[in-house]
């Protein structure tokens, strides 16, 4: 198998059957339901004998139980040192395990004591504590139950390599303590992964690998809830072999340059794209297939697509995909402002005033949102000289102010130009599906149609607010994203006072205190709640 560096596996996705828990070593309980598989359900003596108590004493009891009968009971004295708690660890007692089949570690903890305490759940893939690692903290309240659940999938991506093919300890523990801990421990259990249909998804499904840098490459996506082996294959219309990738993980992305095992451009043609992956243990399941198209076409002058609102698009932000007869789709309620955003983006030639035309959304009964009712924004670019954020380099183009849409010239070195476009949907007419569009081109170019539909709900906002709102200033945040020597300190972290010594720069300093506050002053301490 030929490998490239212009390939990035991370993963591809399909769910299946979970391996039993055979792995594990230990099975005292039977499995709550066909999505838990049972660790230790504290019914017996021997269930004791695979832990390690360690500056603290466990025994047998049968108060706080949540399966059956039998609880743990772990009592901590006061000033305990070292870390005291019950470890699972890889040895005589307990062979370890195999848990990347699985979503989730759970337990039900009981908290007898008359204080909060903190526990800590954490996994190490060898006893040695040498290999990857985990941690997660829980708060437990006084003289009340917790459901305790630790993501594996996330402590794998997070912790510090951590492999769950090979888990050599799991160890729940406090930190020191002035006052004993009692703590009840039961149902400790591992949840399967859950069935559902596998995603794959393709785009852009149709690309034209010759080089000229427009969508000469496709990608695969999927996202697996636990670790799997997976593949991935490409057939050509022949349906002989053309690629092979394989790998093993959660997430996947694989990109396909339209290339050959031997390195050569495929041929135009429709190509099947088809994906397998298996979990540890588990039987092969079918494959997932879709379907690409690969073209030697030339790119179009430019493109319009239409990125979530949440984004903001910057001038050295991919190209997204272009909007396909779907369109654009958005849902509001009546006397609601509705937004979305299109990109402009020139892939071959500068565009000379490019207009945007809107049409009137048509609706049930006859019922028309009018196209004066639609508002085109442009979003300008400022050019930030002076970041205020650390994390931002000096000369970044960020788009921001939003005058209104005229004919723009757009060139290639732009790279795109985002439109910010807002529909005033009105009071009183009737819910369902509005349809509309947008027609966008060049002076003496090709026009775009960009169909539009707007679902409207059955209700209306009021024009009057009655919520109120909540707007916390965080000082810390704040001092450090506007690049400002703020020195805080904990006074009580408990009771939540705090020392605040603030040492503003200049103008922009001065400028936070008065907005926090028109009495703060640079240089002087103030003791302030819980912000």
């Amino acid at each position: 198998m030929r490998t490239d560096t212009r390939l990035r596996p991370l993963c591809l996705m399909v769910l299946c059957a979970v391996a039993a828990l055979g792995s594990c070593g230990h099975n005292p309980g039977n499995a709550d339901g066909p999505d838990v598989t049972m660790l230790f359900s504290f019914e017996d003596a021997a269930e004791l004998a695979a832990w390690d108590f360690r500056q603290c004493a466990g025994t047998l009891a049968a108060e706080h139980a949540t399966d059956a009968a039998g609880s743990l009971k772990l009592d901590i004295a006061a000033d305990a040192r070292g870390w005291p708690g019950m470890y699972l660890v890889q040895g005589d007692k307990w062979p370890g395990a195999d848990w990347s089949a699985f979503q989730a570690l759970e337990m039900d903890v009981y908290n007898a004591s008359p204080q909060a305490v903190e526990l800590f759940v954490s996994l190490f893939d060898s006893p040695d504590r040498r290999g990857g690692r985990a941690k997660r903290p829980f708060n437990l309240d006084p003289m009340r139950s917790t459901h305790v659940k630790v993501d594996l999938g996330d402590v794998a991506h997070r912790g510090a390599g951590l492999d769950l093919r090979t888990v050599g300890e799991l160890a729940l523990f406090v930190d020191k303590s002035a006052a004993p801990v009692t703590l009840y421990f039961d149902r400790i259990a591992l949840v399967n992964v859950e069935m559902r249909a596998p995603d794959l998804v393709v785009t852009p499904r149709s690309f034209s690998p010759n080089g000229d840098g427009w969508q000469d490459e496709t990608a695969a996506r999927a996202e697996l809830p636990v670790d799997m082996q997976w593949e991935l294959t490409v057939t050509g219309p022949d349906r002989r072999l053309v690629r092979e990738f394989t790998g093993r993980g959660t997430a996947v992305l694989v990109t396909w340059d339209g290339t050959d095992e031997a390195g050569a451009t495929v041929a135009p043609g429709r190509y099947e794209v088809s994906l397998r992956a298996t979990p540890a243990g588990g039987e092969k399941p079918p494959r997932i297939i879709t379907r690409v198209t690969v073209t030697d076409d030339a790119p179009p002058a430019y493109l319009v697509w239409s990125p979530p609102t949440s984004e903001k698009i910057r001038r050295d932000s991919p190209t997204g995909i272009s909007i396909g007869e779907g369109g654009v789709r958005v849902a509001g309620a009546r006397n609601e402002a509705v937004a979305f955003q299109i990109v402009i983006s020139p892939t071959s030639e500068d565009l000379s005033r490019v207009a945007i035309e809107v049409a009137d959304l048509a609706g049930p009964d006859g019922a028309v949102i009018s196209a004066d009712r639609v508002t085109l924004l442009r979003e300008a670019f400022v050019q930030v000289k002076e970041p205020s954020h650390r994390d931002w380099e000096p000369g970044l183009w960020w788009p921001d102010p939003l005058p209104p849409w005229t004919p723009w010239d757009i060139t290639v070195a732009d790279r795109h130009q985002p439109v910010w476009i807002e529909v005033a949907v009105p009071d009183g007419i009737p819910a369902g599906e509005y349809v509309g569009g947008l027609v966008v081109g060049p002076e003496g170019g090709d026009e775009t149609r960009v169909p539009v539909n707007l679902t409207v709900w059955d209700f209306a906002l009021p024009v009057e607010r009655s919520l109120r709102t909540l707007f916390p200033l965080y000082l810390p945040s704040i001092a450090g994203q506007h690049l400002l020597a703020g020195l805080i300190t904990d006074e009580d972290a408990y009771s939540g006072a705090r020392s605040v010594k603030l040492e503003g720069e200049g103008v922009r300093g001065a400028m936070l205190y008065q907005m926090l506050h028109p009495g703060l002053q640079p240089g002087k301490k103030y003791v302030a709640g819980v912000w």
